[in-house]
């Protein structure tokens, strides 16, 4: 009898939880919503200044992340993060791109980070992301910023 009256009172817990789970969504908790594009994300993290209010570059962190592995998606994130780190955004936006860009960055972004070496406002920034892309056209861009 008790391990009867056991089964009936896990049977009944599992409900419970599932109905509770299930029931978020109707009491006002919405479903989650589709993903934003690069633009609108970066657009969010343009005027971020540090601080607690991290949401946007938790978006930016997914969306890079999501995309590393797929040739298309790499170069449309190093494009557009490359056109970010030159725009008006704040430091730390610039800088929290930066981050990112070292994660899907190739040879093609290169040049246009080296060129970057010698803008004061942003070359730390070029510097960080150009030392993590493998290959030969990054090292010479290293050393020849060192000889600058």
């Amino acid at each position: 009898m008790r391990d009867r009256l056991s089964s009936v009172h896990g049977v009944l817990a599992l409900a419970l939880v599932t109905l509770l789970a299930a029931g978020g969504l109707a009491w006002g908790q919405s479903a989650p919503t589709p993903s934003a594009s690069l633009d609108q994300i970066l657009m969010e993290v343009a005027s971020y200044d540090g601080g607690i209010d991290s949401a946007a570059l938790w978006k930016l962190r997914d969306y890079v992340r999501a995309r590393r592995d797929d040739p298309g998606g790499r170069a449309e994130c190093e494009a557009k993060l490359l056109r970010f780190l030159s725009g008006p955004a704040t430091p730390a936006a610039r800088m929290a791109a930066a981050r990112h860009l070292r994660i899907v960055a190739g040879d093609s972004a290169v040049a246009s980070l080296q060129r970057m070496l010698t803008d004061g406002r942003v070359n730390d920034m070029a510097l960080y992301a150009l030392q993590q892309i493998p290959g030969a056209a990054a090292d010479k861009a290293l050393l020849q910023a060192l000889s600058a």
